[in-house]
């Protein structure tokens, strides 16, 4: 009796793997032969010979990722041959160069993979970009002043102080007229943002399309950071870091009861941005990419909606999410 209320107990635990339906086995099969989603697939659904395909393409999403040389921290090292490696670390030490030369990154350039020669360059470069931002005057605390010549102090000093009294000014004026729009918004915070920091949501919904070398820095920002917004910048006011964005607008191409649309950003399977505006998935849609064309069938990205859905041309993927 009691053997067979053992064997009873296993088969309601192993129930699950064996009810597996042809549809479950062949979504999981694509998830793994994709090899982008290694942490979403269920191997002991594979046969042998599609568990050693998955593995194969992971290895060359992997490859993939480390050949760009922007994200080390996302390589798997491991996985790499030889020659791999090899190729890697020069990806590697050409994008840390990049980042270096920008001067605006200090704290995310790897000086331990200069030369002497791209040492001295790099060093030059962050002295120009700190002076520019002494003597913009516009950021006080930013600015170091024992890091400064005397001449450099002077106009930094210079630079402040006008900067102070063309706010006094204004703030005096905004009494008597409607407030004008201003360089730099104060009090703003990041509501959402993508893991490779390429796409940052506000507090004010408003969305931010950071160029390529600012994803370096702001992949590394949280949510509830402190920013400051001035004219195409966004500014971490915490990390005292600044990377050049763009703000995403409205798709002027679509207007009316238009339905189709482009994904103008995609962020961790569940925030997608359409037509200016967010979207949050119910639950999770995979492999939304920007770029990829959508046709509304439930609600409308033109419009004010509570809750709507799209397909993803040309598969016809539904997605069903939350008009923010």
């Amino acid at each position: 009796m009691r053997t067979g209320k053992l064997f009873l107990i296993l088969g309601l635990f192993c129930a699950p793997l064996g009810a597996q339906s042809p549809k479950d086995r062949a979504e999981n099969l694509g998830t793994c032969l994709s090899g982008k989603y290694p942490s979403l697939c269920r191997y002991e659904l594979l046969s042998p010979e599609d568990l050693a395909r998955a593995r194969g393409a992971e290895r060359l999403q992997n490859l993939e990722t480390c050949l760009t040389g922007l994200y080390p921290s996302l390589c798997k090292h491991g996985l790499l041959s030889a020659d791999e490696t090899a190729r890697v670390d020069e990806a590697e030490r050409r994008e840390n160069l990049k980042t270096c030369l920008t001067g605006l990154y200090p704290s995310l350039c790897k000086r331990s993979l200069l030369s002497p020669t791209e040492h001295a360059k790099v060093t030059e470069a962050e002295r120009i970009e700190y002076l520019k931002t002494c003597l913009s005057g516009q950021f006080p605390s930013l600015c170091d002043h024992s890091r400064l010549s005397a001449e450099e102090l002077s106009r930094a000093v210079q630079a402040e102080q006008t900067a102070a009294a063309d706010k006094k000014s204004e703030s005096q004026r905004s009494v008597q007229a409607p407030r004008a729009a201003q360089p730099c918004e104060e009090g703003h915070w990041i509501a959402s943002i993508s893991d490779d920091g390429e796409i940052v949501i506000l507090d004010d919904r408003s969305i931010w399309e950071v160029d390529s070398l600012g994803t370096i820095a702001s992949s590394l920002w949280l949510p509830y950071t402190a920013i400051l917004v001035c004219e195409g910048r966004l500014i971490n006011t915490d990390d005292n870091e600044v990377v050049s964005a763009e703000r995403i607008e409205p798709d002027s191409r679509h207007s009316g009861n238009g339905r189709r649309f482009e994904v103008q950003a995609a962020i961790d399977d569940e925030t997608f941005v359409i037509n200016g505006k967010i979207f949050k998935a119910q639950t999770a849609c995979y492999g939304i990419s920007r770029g990829d064309e959508v046709l509304f069938v439930q609600g409308n990205a033109s419009v004010d909606c509570a809750t709507a859905a799209f397909v993803v041309l040309p598969n016809s993927e539904k997605c069903e999410v939350w008009c923010e």
